[in-house]
């Protein structure tokens, strides 16, 4: 652990028993030359003259004449060489960064003019040697600041806590010194301090520095709040960066910049803080008149659709035309989810239209947020019926079939065929044309109701309209049929899908396995070998309903051979030690399911 400066010669302990090595360089070669502070026993500065109305002496001062300059003018006072140094020193302590070599160039003039250092020579030489973190070499300039004279206060233990920044330790050391010296702290401390806990990611840590500067009456500045607020976003806290944000506006006469404001968007938005993004956003867009990139906007807009805010979300898309972005189904898909968390179900419907003239695609998770919105109640569906009905009345526009299908799809979903079959024959009074899309959701419902009669009219219909049988459709008359008693026409669906070029999905290979099994058809195990075959792995949950019923049969089986006794040579049964050996080869069932012979 390092130990710091204490007072001087006899108060205090000396911090290093050696002095400091300075490094300097040529303005060509940079060659490092060793060199030492200077010694004690050089001349002081000389004293400064008191003015004549300050001076002390008895002697009445000699009036003061104003003197006609000289013809070339008058002739500037000559600078004391320490004064020189100083503001060489000051030069090189300015740039980015701090120019380390000229620093110990100029110190080595003022050395080897035998000038004594001032306090202003310490702490800019201090500056250096803290912006290049040389904490031994800024403990040494200190214990020399003792030898001469110089008490090392606020200033001189900032650049030394600046110059620990690489060690937490050691930061810790110098703090508690600090405060057991009675040192003060000023903003200059503190900003020190919650840089370092932002580098750490210690969010309690800045929030505890930062009570700690309204307990000791201190006003919090730019850079400190700035960086306290970017680590508050960083970490997730966006509240409490708002009321950061929000805390210091009120006080200071300064404004946060947009790069503070922009961390709070992007924190807010990305933990939906619905308050948070909206001022945000407001302060970025339309104070400081930003644009933020492509990756943002996206954001606000799912916070918009989740929270209901078309209005926000309405602004992000304009923002997104100006800049010239192309909107794409991932930038409107919030816009109609937020219409329709805000109930606002007839622009949710323009929005699909807006997407068919936009040519953007319309994907089934797209408009899944309306359909949700609608299944709530039956009174919800009927809404949106007559939303369509108004939209066709009031503008005459055309209805979006995926608007149409939506309505149909939330009404099936409700188990509710009477009113889904109602709305798909209005279709033609609201200029509709039903779909591959829009039969497959009526078969579902068929499906559900376990209506085949109708399943089969929509099918005859379909075929009228001269759409194509999809994979979709298939599969949902292949279940269809499943739900009846006789279910034969279930493999012949199933054989027309493979002959159209369609591979049956995993769920229709259950679905035949599950009626196969309960009506105890051998065909559910040739199912389960092309199911196998195809590459296809039964789910958990369809493997435990299956072992369930394997052994609900062999239970069956067991409670059978127990009520009728042993078998014996009159049931027509052998007994068991007579049975012939069964074979273990195992035969593979490779055929099939096309090669069964459907019976219709």
């Amino acid at each position: 652990m390092l130990s710091f400066t204490a007072r001087a010669a006899a108060r205090r302990p000396r911090l290093h028993s050696s002095r400091l090595s300075v490094l300097a360089s040529s303005s060509v070669a940079h060659q490092p030359v060793s060199c030492r502070l200077l010694s004690t026993n050089t001349p002081a500065a000389p004293q400064r003259a008191e003015p004549p109305h300050l001076a002390t002496s008895d002697t009445p001062a000699a009036p003061f004449h104003f003197s006609t300059p000289a013809k070339h003018g008058r002739t500037p006072p000559r600078e004391h060489p320490v004064q020189r140094i100083n503001r060489e020193l000051h030069r090189y302590s300015s740039t980015s960064p701090v120019d380390l070599a000229g620093t110990l160039n100029a110190w080595n003039k003022l050395k080897a003019g035998k000038v004594a250092p001032t306090e202003e020579s310490y702490h800019l030489l201090l500056q250096g040697f803290a912006a290049h973190g040389m904490l031994d070499e800024a403990l040494t300039v200190v214990e020399d600041m003792q030898g001469f004279g110089f008490w090392p206060g606020t200033t001189a233990w900032n650049h030394i806590l600046y110059a620990a920044r690489y060690s937490t330790k050691n930061e810790h050391a110098v703090l508690e010194h600090m405060r057991a010296e009675r040192i003060p702290f000023d903003l200059k401390t503190y900003e020190h301090i919650i840089t370092s806990q932002a580098a750490q990611h210690n969010v309690e840590g800045c929030l505890q520095t930062l009570d700690d500067m309204h307990t000791d009456g201190l006003v919090v500045n730019f850079k400190s709040i700035k960086t306290a607020i970017k680590l508050m976003s960083h970490q997730g806290c966006a509240r409490v960066a708002i009321d950061l944000a929000a805390s210091y506006e009120k006080i200071s006469s300064r404004r946060l910049d947009v790069e503070v404001w922009v961390h709070i968007l992007t924190a807010s938005a990305e933990t939906y803080y619905t308050e948070g993004t909206i001022q945000a956003w407001d302060k970025v867009v339309h104070h400081f008149n930003t644009t933020p990139d492509e990756g943002l906007c996206i954001q606000v807009l799912n916070v918009a659709g989740r929270a209901g805010l078309p209005e926000l979300a309405t602004d992000v898309h304009a923002l997104l035309a100006r800049a010239g972005i192309l909107r794409q189904e991932h930038h409107y898909a919030p816009l109609l989810n937020s219409f329709c968390t805000s109930n606002r179900i007839q622009e949710a419907f323009a929005v699909l239209s807006l997407m068919r003239q936009s040519s953007v695609s319309i994907l089934p998770g797209t408009v899944r947020p309306l359909i949700e919105h609608l299944k709530q109640s039956v009174d919800e569906v009927d809404n949106a019926f007559v939303a369509l009905e108004n939209i066709k009345k009031e503008s005459n526009k055309s209805i979006d079939v995926a608007a149409f299908n939506a309505v149909l799809t939330a009404a099936v979903e409700l188990e509710d065929m009477q009113r889904a079959v109602g709305t798909y024959k209005y279709a033609a009074e609201l200029g509709v044309t039903p779909n591959a899309d829009t039969f497959d959701t009526l078969l579902r419902g068929c499906v559900i109701a376990r209506n085949k009669p109708l399943g089969d009219r929509l099918l005859t219909e379909m075929r009228a309209a001269g759409l194509t049988l999809g994979a979709g459709t298939y599969e949902q008359l292949v279940k269809l049929c499943l739900t009846q008693t006789y279910y034969e026409d279930a493999f012949f669906y199933l054989e027309e899908m493979k002959g159209a070029g369609f591979l049956p999905s995993r769920n229709v290979y259950e679905a035949i396995i599950r009626r196969c099994t309960l009506a105890k058809d051998p065909r559910a195990r040739l199912a389960q070998e092309e199911m196998k075959q195809v590459g296809y792995e039964s789910s958990r949950k369809f493997l435990r309903w299956l072992q369930a019923q394997q052994d609900a049969i062999g239970a069956d089986g067991e409670t059978a051979n127990s009520a009728g006794g042993a078998p014996t040579a009159a049931s027509g049964v052998q007994p068991k030690a007579n049975r012939p050996a069964k074979s273990t080869k195992h035969t593979p069932r490779t055929k099939p399911i096309r090669h069964i012979k459907v019976h219709r």
